[in-house]
């Protein structure tokens, strides 16, 4: 595993300078961009594809009458993410060889590809990556026609056969396979491209590409450099676009979560199906990649996926503190008042767009934002002498050294637990007349307060059994445990009337929120100031991640290195079903309330998994029959028809128009198809999340009614 260490010091105004070997790599990198007209630089095409975050769209007006009553965009609320602000820094000069793509991220509406069910939108992409796949492609044939406005001044392909391409190649199944073949679909595109690259005047020399990324985005980019190379690869090993030779010069991701599909949420789900599977690593032939990782992270369905071997840098903060997406003021976190962009995700911005400057990503410097006044940019880019000084602090004294991924962020993630612990210690009146708490905004408390109350009910339920005799004879076997625990880290809770032992993982945690040392004063400051609480902020159908299925706070960011091995949804789904139930039989003595409950639930998931998989393998083969024939007819059309009213054959254009009107038709049905089966695999892990979730509630209420009998019982 791949050793991470913490960024450097931010200077004082925010703008790291580059140093003289730094200057002149760099001055190379950007000859040809800053003199585009030199004989030497002519025919180079510079495109920057940018994958947002989950949840993160600059815009999309997100309907909530509470916290956005104005029905702002997310850039309005300042709420836009550092992929958006990277992307805003972009140059866009068509006629000069500069193009930018921006994907907003899974679970907002991207009309392009045709995301705009609300329903589907927001639960199945939020939650699950759905239209993954299509982002991906969307920014994949986004190169098509940079290459044909570049020589021509047209696109290849207009944004509706963009969108009828794109979503045959995707697969609309919340888990399913690719139905056709990427490669099959593009070469014809291809070929067409290729004849306008040899004939036409203007000659092309090289496809310069920078890809960055955020959560699902970053995994989307990742997956992006592997399609691309998969599709774009030669016999001969040239990596080329008709005839052109691509370059991915920089990749720059930040807080990779490839949660497609569920994630670590429940126990028959560990994310990577789908357009996940087998896309994670760093490809050889990205030249140079810098990923930024979030240190605090604990959610169940933010699994960090490392990139192994490349460049790891750890940053404070939650999931969204490193990659944006936080309003300022936000749980009475990074105050509008302390700065025009007081993200503590504005230490990362920075570091991001100077590495993507050194790599010779033609970015816009703060300089030149200056020159060509762009003062809106500036702000985005700006941070406030509070926040890096807070930073600094922090850096200086947290007192962790560099390690391996796993060990570092465990090291962090410790620090933070003993300041929530003692927060929670001090009680709720501490925690209501804390800063942050009485800056916050309404929903902002709600969550903090009901976090703070799921905290104390295990933190009270590990100290009664640490304090209990409880016999260990017939206890869970090691397996049993290991599996058990695989699957929730608070799993052990659930057994006869809470009278088990407490396990070695429970006591560790309970140890480490109680009686570790105590954080240094630079890290609680950042923690009261900046970092934000994102298992209090994030539900899945309206529901907090379930303590006994994740573990809450109990629990460390599980962490995915490239060489895990990523089965796909089958044998996921069917191996982790064998590891629960063997862990379930193991422990049958002590779930006996719960043991009938928990084994019916993991046999309907499994039945549910099982029959959708069936359900989709047959859509698969059946879509796949028809989209492969629709395809062909499809692409030659479009193809064909765009060609021939570029050059002004009105007659052919119009007919190719209505070929295309019914093949488009065609299509959507096909695609109607696919769409039925993704909503009933939606339903049925939606039937399974809400049977965990209607567990745990069921946990908590008879676990309260067991402490207010035995108040009752004291209180006599």
């Amino acid at each position: 595993m791949s050793i991470i260490y913490t960024g450097r010091k931010a200077p004082l105004d925010g703008r790291r300078i580059l140093t003289p070997k730094e200057s002149s790599q760099r001055a190379k990198a950007m000859a040809c961009v800053r003199s585009p007209h030199k004989t030497e630089c002519q025919g180079q095409i510079y495109i920057g594809l940018f994958y947002d975050g989950s949840g993160n769209n600059a815009a999309w007006r997100q309907a909530d009458s509470v916290v956005n009553p104005k029905n702002l965009t997310q850039r309005e609320r300042n709420k836009h993410s550092n992929v958006a602000k990277l992307w805003d820094a972009h140059l866009e000069e068509p006629e000069n060889g500069f193009f930018r793509v921006y994907v907003p991220g899974v679970g907002t509406p991207f009309s392009a590809i045709g995301d705009t069910i609300p329903t589907l939108t927001d639960n199945a992409g939020g939650g699950f990556g759905y239209m993954g796949a299509d982002r991906i492609n969307w920014g994949i044939t986004s190169l098509f026609n940079a290459v044909h406005i570049y020589l021509t001044g047209s696109k290849l392909i207009d944004n509706d056969a963009q969108r009828v391409l794109v979503n045959l190649m995707s697969s609309q199944m919340l888990l399913g396979l690719e139905g056709v073949q990427r490669w099959t679909m593009l070469t014809s595109l291809e070929e067409k491209l290729a004849r306008v690259v040899k004939t036409h005047q203007r000659k092309l020399k090289q496809i310069n590409v920078s890809i960055f990324g955020f959560s699902r985005g970053a995994a989307e980019a990742r997956a992006s450099a592997h399609w691309l190379h998969q599709v774009f690869e030669r016999q001969t090993g040239a990596f080329e676009l008709a005839g052109v030779p691509i370059r991915i010069g920089f990749l720059g991701i930040f807080d990779t979560v490839a949660a497609v599909g569920v994630g670590d949420v429940t126990p028959v789900t560990f994310g990577h199906m789908a357009w996940g599977n087998g896309t994670q690593s760093i490809h050889p032939v990205v030249e140079e990649c810098t990923h930024f990782i979030a240190l605090h992270e604990q959610r169940a369905s933010f699994p960090l996926e490392s990139a192994t071997g490349r460049g790891n840098v750890g940053y404070p903060g939650m999931h969204s503190d490193v990659g944006g997406g936080y309003y300022p003021g936000e749980q009475g976190r990074s105050m509008p008042g302390w700065g025009p962009s007081p993200h503590l995700s504005q230490i990362p911005l920075i570091d991001m767009h100077f590495a993507a400057l050194k790599a010779g990503v033609p970015l816009f410097t703060l300089k030149e934002m200056k020159v060509v006044k762009r003062e809106a940019m500036l702000a985005s880019f700006a941070t406030d002498p509070r926040l890096i000084a807070s930073y600094n602090n922090w850096l200086t004294h947290n007192g962790i050294k560099g390690a391996d991924v796993k060990t570092f962020t465990e090291a962090h993630t410790k620090q933070y637990l003993r300041w929530r612990g003692m927060l929670h210690a001090q009680g709720k009146a501490q925690l209501k007349n804390k800063r942050f708490f009485r800056e916050s905004d309404k929903p902002g408390q709600k969550d903090l307060l009901e976090a703070d109350s799921d905290l104390g009910i295990y933190l009270r339920s590990w100290r009664e059994r640490k304090k209990a005799n409880a016999t260990t004879m017939g206890w869970l076997n090691e397996r049993a445990k290991t599996v058990l625990h695989r699957v929730s880290p608070a799993g052990m809770l659930f057994v006869e009337e809470g009278k088990d032992p407490l396990s070695d993982w429970e006591e560790r945690f309970l140890k480490i929120m109680t009686e570790g040392a105590q954080p240094p004063a630079g890290c609680v400051t950042l923690f009261e100031d900046y970092v934000h609480d994102s298992r209090a902020g994030f539900r899945i159908l309206g529901k907090h991640e379930p303590v006994w299925l994740t573990g809450g706070y109990g629990r460390f960011r599980h962490v995915f290195v490239q060489s895990d091995d990523y089965s796909n949804m089958s044998n996921i789904a069917n191996e982790s079903l064998k590891a629960v139930k063997a862990g379930a039989d193991a422990a049958v003595t002590y779930f006996q309330k719960l043991y009938g409950y928990t084994v019916s639930t993991y046999r309907v998931a499994r039945r549910k998994i099982a029959a959708t998989a069936r359900a989709v393998s047959e859509a698969e083969k059946r879509l796949e029959r028809q989209a492969v024939e629709t395809y062909k007819e499809t692409s030659k059309m479009i193809v064909d028809g765009a060609t021939r009213v570029g050059h002004g054959v009105h007659d052919a254009g119009v007919e190719a128009e209505k070929k295309l009107e019914s093949a488009v038709k065609t299509a959507k049905n096909s695609m109607q198809q696919a769409s039925q089966e993704a909503r009933l695999y939606y339903q049925a892990e939606k039937k399974v999340i809400m049977k965990y979730a209607n567990a745990e509630a069921e946990w908590m209420a008879q676990l309260e009614k067991r402490w207010r009998e035995e108040d009752r019982e004291k209180a006599k």
